[in-house]
């Protein structure tokens, strides 16, 4: 397409149709915006992809399976504004072997005073945010940015609270999980089954089935195993409504791999809030780590849309609202 400036149009040879500066402006935002996030889906994607195929070859646990034996401050957070990441990036920082929960960026180790120690690798995070065109047609284009973090611990120079290396007792961590079970308001009737049945969530009936407790390995493995039917039950339309439950979804479908990760997410965070060891839960299947794997390679946004409902699951569960604009 080829254009003549006219002062404060320009005009279209092919069509005739005039477009003001600030919507070619606008246009191209948008084309660049979507060049960005495929870039940053991918970066993302590609990460959790090696860690998911490094759990297979080592027989290892999933990467955001961790014991929380170790009170580290909790979910990984910004040293900078004191709020935790939220959705895949909490994912992603998760990855790391660092005790401290603090991240800062490049610029903001330096306006500290600090420095990043030389060789250490950066952890990405990303940003997401709306370009609201100013025309008064509502028109809002995504913008997805990627940074680049540090833990504290990779920095010389930087102040920052050290993690507490008190160690939660049993009962202590078991009361925190029984706390948020009782709290989840409008939870679906939780109904014990026999040993043999696995733990499900019907959406139909609006009901989660349970082994007894008893029967689980530990109690935190009972837990973490309700969780994850709990973050299923949140699909409900009477909760947030999503598509993955709602609409039938068959067994190895995109869509049945993108609610398992959801749930796996979900109650992975739930673990982490609770301080309860989710390092061995559910097995690890290779069926449903294979099926991670194919979904990822198939559609390079799930992991953040997966991140994204995992999140928005977990806030239901707690019964919080969270004003974090623009974060994933």
């Amino acid at each position: 397409m080829f254009t003549v400036d006219i002062g404060i149009t320009w005009v279209c040879f092919k069509c005739s149709c005039t477009y003001d500066l600030y919507t070619i402006y606008l246009r191209i935002i948008n084309v660049i915006g979507k060049y960005t996030m495929s870039k940053v889906h991918n970066i993302i994607t590609e990460q959790i992809i090696a860690q998911l195929e490094k759990a297979i070859e080592s027989k290892a646990n999933l990467p955001w399976r961790k014991p929380w034996t170790v009170d580290s401050s909790g979910l990984p957070m910004s040293l900078n504004t004191g709020k935790p990441y939220r959705g895949i990036n909490s994912l992603m920082l998760g990855f790391s072997p660092f005790t401290s929960a603090y991240w800062l960026t490049a610029k903001q180790v330096k306006a500290r005073g600090g420095a990043i120690n030389k060789g250490e690798s950066y952890s990405p995070v990303i940003f997401f945010n709306w370009i609201e065109s100013k025309d008064g047609s509502g028109d809002k284009f995504p913008m997805l940015r990627f940074y680049k973090v540090w833990n504290v611990e990779q920095c010389d120079g930087i102040d920052y609270p050290k993690p507490e290396t008190i160690v939660k007792t049993s009962i202590e961590r078991i009361a925190s999980a029984d706390k948020l079970v009782k709290e989840y308001i409008g939870k679906p009737p939780v109904k014990p089954v026999k040993p043999s049945p696995q733990a499900s969530y019907s959406p139909s009936a609006d009901t989660v089935q349970m082994p007894p407790i008893e029967t689980f390995e530990s109690a935190e493995f009972y837990y973490s195993t309700l969780f994850h039917e709990f973050v299923h039950s949140t699909g409900h339309e009477n909760r947030v409504n999503r598509k993955t439950i709602t609409e039938l979804n068959r067994f190895g479908s995109h869509e049945y791999s993108k609610e398992e990760l959801i749930a796996e997410l979900g109650a992975s965070i739930l673990c982490q809030h609770c301080g309860i060891d989710n390092d061995d839960t559910r097995g690890n299947s290779l069926a449903y780590i294979r099926g991670w794997i194919k979904a990822l390679k198939d559609d390079v946004t799930l992991a953040v849309k997966a991140g994204q409902q995992a999140q928005k699951a977990v806030d239901h569960i707690l019964g919080v609202k969270f004003d974090n604009k623009g974060t994933v």
